[in-house]
C-alpha cells in the first residue's frame, strides 16, 4: 500500500489485525473485542523523503516555462487537497472505529455485569 492508501484504509487494517489476533489469542482463552488503529506515523526517514519529493515537485512545477503565477499551485494544490481528503477519511474511519469499539465494550459489559442496562436519555 502507498502511505495515502494506508491512511484511507485504517478500518480495514484494524479488521485484519483483529482477525489475526482473534485466531492467535483464542488458544489462550482470550477474545479480542475490537482493534483500533488510532494513528499512523511513518518512519522519520519516510517523512523526510516524502517532504523532499513534494518540495522537488513543487519547485519543478514552478520553474516550468510558460507557467503563470495563477498555475503555480495547481498540481501541488490538487495533490495537497487529495492528501488532506485522505487524511480526513482516515480520521473519520478512526472515529467510527472508536465509536464501534465503545459500543462493543458496552454491549460486552452488559452481558457480563448482571443488571447493567442502558439509561434512557431525557431528550
Amino acid at each position: 500500500m502507498t502511505l495515502d492508501e494506508v491512511f484511507a484504509s485504517q478500518s480495514s487494517i484494524a479488521a485484519a489485525v483483529k482477525q489475526e489476533l482473534d485466531a492467535d489469542m483464542a488458544t489462550f482463552g482470550y477474545e479480542i473485542v475490537n482493534v483500533l488503529v488510532t494513528d499512523i506515523v511513518p518512519d522519520a526517514k519516510v517523512k523526510s523523503a516524502m517532504n523532499d519529493i513534494n518540495a522537488a515537485s513543487a519547485n519543478k512545477w514552478r520553474r516550468t516555462p510558460g507557467r503563470g503565477r495563477e498555475n503555480s499551485g495547481g498540481k501541488e494544490g490538487r495533490s495537497r487537497a487529495e492528501s488532506k481528503a485522505l487524511q480526513g477519511q482516515g480520521i473519520a474511519n478512526q472515529r467510527k472505529a472508536i465509536i464501534e469499539g465503545l459500543q462493543a465494550s458496552i454491549e460486552q459489559f452488559q452481558k457480563v455485569v448482571e443488571g447493567a442496562r442502558r439509561k434512557k436519555s431525557c431528550s
